[in-house]
């Protein structure tokens, strides 16, 4: 741009007899010419000093606003302090209590609703008429733990250790208990409707009066020593167990017995499938 034609223009836009103008070329010095005159007219608010390549820069690119930190994502709840189960009135539904020490624990008041249990230490435990329904007690250890009247409808108890465990009038419709161990435990009246005992250790059970419709049962023959009684239901198994059964004196029956016992088929007045 000549100087004359600069300064007509610089003249013009103070006079304000002109309106500020739009620049047609790039050029470091009719840019430059511009800003001067589009600032002294008042037609643009101030500029930021730095040439124009910079300028065209922060225009174009204007930085983004620091995202904030996300409040909302998962993390991970730490174990219970078991002595925090002093506290009789905390809701334990839900909580995390895997691999806990809770041998001899009173949870007799307490709120077991899908909580999770694995690898828990519950041996001696109190848990009569709990609501452990879908908890997760795969690998717990529940020697001689009170379950009775419990419900555990959809429980997962797989390779838990329920040894003399007292399971009385338990809920364990559609229990998961594959390869549970299940020695001398107490399921008198139990509702085992539907439930998985793939490969579980009955070995000296007592299931009298227990509903074992459409339970998986372990093999026939590996189960030895299990108490049962007219009001038992086997299900399809019936007529297998019928045949391996010896009556008792007390008009229950023993299914594989030892040896020494012989075994007899009884009618199907006997047995209730």
């Amino acid at each position: 741009m000549s100087t004359r034609l600069f300064g007509r223009q610089l003249l013009a836009a103070l006079a304000g007899s002109t309106p500020a103008f739009t620049p047609v070329a790039t050029e470091e010095p009719r840019n430059s010419a511009y800003r001067i005159l589009a600032a002294l007219a008042g037609s643009t608010p101030a500029f930021t000093a730095g040439s124009s390549d910079e300028c065209r820069r922060q225009s174009a690119s204007p930085q983004s606003p620091e995202e904030p930190a996300d409040t909302n994502s998962a993390q991970a709840t730490p174990p219970i302090d078991p002595a925090a189960l002093g506290d009789t009135d905390r809701d334990l539904a839900g909580e995390d209590l895997h691999n806990t020490d809770l041998s001899d624990a009173d949870l007799y008041s307490r709120n077991l609703y899908n909580v999770n249990l694995a690898g828990a230490d519950l041996t001696g435990a109190d848990m009569a008429d709990r609501d452990l329904e879908d908890a997760n007690l795969t690998g717990a250890d529940l020697t001689g733990a009170d379950l009775t009247g419990a419900d555990l409808t959809g429980a997962d108890l797989t390779g838990a250790d329920l040894e003399d465990a007292d399971l009385t009038g338990a809920i364990l419709t559609d229990a998961i208990l594959t390869v549970a161990d299940l020695t001398g435990a107490i399921l008198t009246d139990a509702n085992l409707t539907g439930a998985d005992l793939t490969g579980a250790i009955l070995t000296g059970a007592d299931l009298t009066g227990a509903i074992l419709t459409g339970a998986n049962l372990p093999v026939v023959s590996s189960i030895s020593n299990v108490a049962w009684s007219d009001e038992t239901r086997w299900g399809p198994a019936a007529d297998e167990i019928r045949a391996r059964s010896v009556r008792q004196s007390d008009d229950t029956y023993i299914l594989n017995p030892g040896k020494g016992q012989r075994a007899k088929i009884f009618t199907g007045a006997n047995l209730l499938s």
